[in-house]
């Protein structure tokens, strides 16, 4: 904004700082570019004015186009002539002619500048350090997360490597029992057996951790057991005598409840500890329980449904009624 065009500058100054007040008091917002550094100090010393000017590279010669709100714009005529060869004899002469107010102001013109321009850099470093600090936090949150479900794979593994585990010994069980009943043993001794064989099954499944080692030997030592009974089979069965005897202590059967809760469980453990206190119910000779899964998604219950459909123990199974927990509980008739 150059007005007053062939007058004195400082009129032309005067006028534009008058037009621009003018439309302030209107309310008007207006954007004006000046050479005058009247205009410059006015809006630092006036409220509701703002200056700002646009960055510009001295070793370049060129403009950043980078804006810098509340910095005026410095004169570069001597850093641009010098830089262009002009001789130093006249730039000297042309700065001595500068009075000493306009070398102060534009003293502290530089000054705000040069510390705006440190300001932005430092800035600008900030937010990249800060970029990489967030990029390096989630670089490890991934990592933790990472290593957290490979933990969790490791214990759900176990968990299914010991449920494995002992089914197979239940399934060895039931099968040396049919061997025993196909030899018409006596019914006390074929209970004294599938009583022992489950004791040992609840005592190691109910352990705090799950140690494979101590479930394998278990295996191990069933398997000659299992042994043990085929040859008193065979002489059962060939009419040589022999007695086949098991100690036993089902107090804790006994007294087992007619109901399971396993509400917030996933299904493979919910089915471990339902199939082993169906294993307790049939001791106790329960006739009806109540598994209490809930109701949810349905998942939980559907995977209970499954086990229970191969379950040796089961003899039907239905959904609760009215009064008994309708779709949140299955009760389960034993044989």
């Amino acid at each position: 904004m150059n007005f007053g065009s062939g007058t004195d500058p400082i009129e032309g100054a005067n006028l534009a700082i008058s037009i621009l007040k003018y439309f302030f008091d209107l309310g008007a917002t207006s954007l004006s570019t000046t050479h005058y550094q009247e205009l410059k100090n006015y809006c630092l010393t006036t409220n509701g004015f703002e200056n700002a000017s646009f960055e510009f590279d001295l070793d370049s010669l060129k403009p950043t186009y980078k804006l810098l709100i509340g910095i005026p714009g410095k004169s570069n005529a001597f850093a641009i002539s010098k830089k262009l060869g002009l001789c130093s004899t006249i730039l000297n002469y042309a700065n001595s002619l500068i009075t000493n107010d306009n070398i102060s102001i534009e003293e502290l013109m530089k000054k705000i500048y040069d510390d705006k321009i440190k300001i932005e850099k430092e800035k600008e470093l900030i937010e990249k350090n800060s970029k990489q600090i967030e990029l390096m936090r989630k670089s490890l949150e991934s990592e933790l997360s990472r290593s957290e479900e490979r933990k969790s794979k490791i214990i759900n593994d176990a968990k299914e490597e010991a449920r494995q585990i002992l089914m197979s010994a239940k399934r060895q069980a039931n099968s040396a029992i049919s061997e025993l009943s196909s030899a018409k043993l006596n019914s006390t001794t074929a209970n004294n057996i599938r009583n022992k064989i489950n004791e040992e099954l609840k005592d190691v499944s109910n352990s705090n951790s799950l140690n494979l080692d101590a479930l394998k030997a278990f295996n191990e030592k069933f398997n000659l057991r299992n042994s043990k009974i085929d040859n008193k089979t065979s002489q059962k069965k060939s009419g040589n005598s022999g007695n086949v005897t098991f100690s036993k202590n089902s107090s804790k059967a006994q007294n087992i409840s007619p109901e399971i809760n396993v509400i917030g469980m996933n299904v493979s453990d919910a089915t471990f500890v339902i199939d082993k206190y169906l294993d307790d119910c049939s001791i106790a000779k329960l006739c009806t329980v109540r598994i209490v899964h809930g109701k949810g998604t349905g998942k939980l219950r559907d995977g209970i449904h499954q086990f229970l459909r191969k379950n040796p123990h089961v003899k039907s199974f239905r959904l609760g009624t009215f009064g008994e927990g309708e779709m949140g509980v299955t009760i389960v008739e034993l044989k």
